[in-house]
């Protein structure tokens, strides 16, 4: 029996082991979460300060670029402390490509700043530079959730990069009307940009309402009827009614900034509540796991003293008496005691597969994602579309097919001959 028991302590072991990781990558999140709206902040302030002759700008953007410089320097602390190994799962090999990606584009930031700030750099360039960033720190929060092992945990983290996806889209909504206005660019593949953007968070947002808690969600809609994203909605409205013959101000550029980012300030708020909850409850998973460890190993203990020298093991493999142990303990809520080796392996079968079916459920919207970027990725290739067109073509499909936008995108994906007529 004792390799049983030593095979049961490893096993609960491994499940505190990953969820202390669940916890440090929790950290990286919610660093990771004040960078990238540091960063948002500052793509959008560089795109006014490329289209406007403004000296006084430049200040303005200085305070900003030192904001994301501490940001990034909190980010990298935590980095630090990650173990590098050559072993490992093929998740945590994603996971360094991820972080790869990431720092290698954080070191070119200097020089891409070095750039603006000279204004040797077209401002189409300069959003390109930000949004491949931002895109690449996004991507490890993406892996933090497709890997978690815990499913609440995993759900939690689902909710935090759906609702990270969404604001970043409201970022680029902001810096693609600064450009628009300051430079009178109003034209069709415009207006078709940005209407992609407001529908990529209306989806964001709801898949987030979908797997965050209450309290999350109730913050995002008390948001979404508040009057500063109202005031959002009426600019929208204005903007959409702009012409390339429609004679309009540069100048609305800067107000068009400052509604857009009083709107992702208030955003950032809900996304503190979130990256807060997913702390929370990694303290709390962390507190039972613990607990559950020194029940269990109490348990087994006191099982492993009943045996006598030539006794029958499967008699304490199967039962055992309660008062043999000490029938007073089974009032006492977590404790194990009176129950049969297998009882407790019967359990934590049960209990493992309980959270194999939930983090499966967790887990399907990232994966109907992937598809669908992929799918959306393939369509842009062979047609030489922007984004914005290629999803578009992916929906009148599956609407015209009568299936999801995701079996339509595996569709796609299976069958490689296809000519993806229009």
């Amino acid at each position: 029996m004792t390799q049983a028991i030593d095979f049961l302590h490893a096993a609960q072991r491994s499940e505190l082991a990953a969820l202390q990781q669940l916890v440090i990558t929790g950290d990286w999140v919610r660093a990771i979460s004040g960078l990238v709206h540091a960063l948002q902040r500052e793509r959008g302030f560089s795109n006014l300060y490329l289209t406007s002759p403004e000296t006084r700008l430049g200040a303005d953007l200085a305070g900003m670029v030192a904001a994301s410089s501490q940001a990034e320097d909190r980010l990298r602390r935590h980095w630090d402390g990650f173990v590098l190994r050559e072993e490992g799962s093929a998740e945590r090999v994603r996971l360094l490509h991820r972080l790869a990606l990431a720092t290698a584009l954080l070191d070119n930031l200097p020089r891409l700043r070095q750039r603006i700030r000279e204004r040797s750099l077209d401002v189409h360039a300069a959003v390109s530079a930000f949004t491949h960033l931002i895109a690449a720190l996004l991507s490890v929060v993406f892996e933090a959730a497709d890997t978690a092992v815990d499913p609440e945990i995993s759900a939690a983290l689902v909710a935090l990069f759906n609702f990270m996806h969404g604001k970043e889209l409201a970022g680029q909504e902001r810096a693609a009307g600064v450009i628009a206005l300051a430079q009178g660019q109003y034209s069709s593949a415009w207006h078709q940009r940005l209407h992609f953007l407001q529908e990529g968070q209306v989806r964001g947002f709801a898949v987030c309402a979908e797997f965050a808690d209450a309290a999350s969600v109730q913050a995002l809609n008390q948001l979404e009827s508040a009057p500063i994203s109202q005031d959002v909605q009426r600019f929208r409205q204005v903007l959409a009614k702009i012409s390339a013959e429609s004679p309009v101000d540069p100048a609305l550029g800067q107000v068009w900034f400052e509604v857009c980012t009083r709107r992702i300030d208030a955003l950032q708020t809900v996304e503190q509540r979130l990256t807060d909850f997913l702390a929370e409850l990694g303290t709390q998973k962390i507190a039972r796991a613990t607990a559950a460890l020194t029940d269990q190993r109490e348990w087994l203990d006191r099982l492993a003293a009943l045996e006598e020298p030539g006794e029958f093991p499967t008699l304490r493999l199967y039962h055992v008496q309660a008062t043999e142990l000490d029938a007073a303990s089974l009032d006492q809520p977590g404790k194990l005691v009176g129950r049969s080796l297998l009882d407790v392996l019967h359990e934590r079968n049960r209990h493992l597969q309980t959270m194999q079916d939930e983090l499966e459920s967790a887990r399907q919207s990232l994966a109907e994602r992937k598809l669908i970027e992929r799918a959306k990725g393939r369509i842009m290739a062979l047609k030489d579309w922007p984004e914005e067109e290629a999803y578009r073509w992916l929906r009148q499909q599956a609407m015209s097919r009568g299936v999801k936008l995701v079996e339509l995108a595996q569709q796609l994906l299976s069958d490689r001959s296809s000519r993806l007529d229009d």
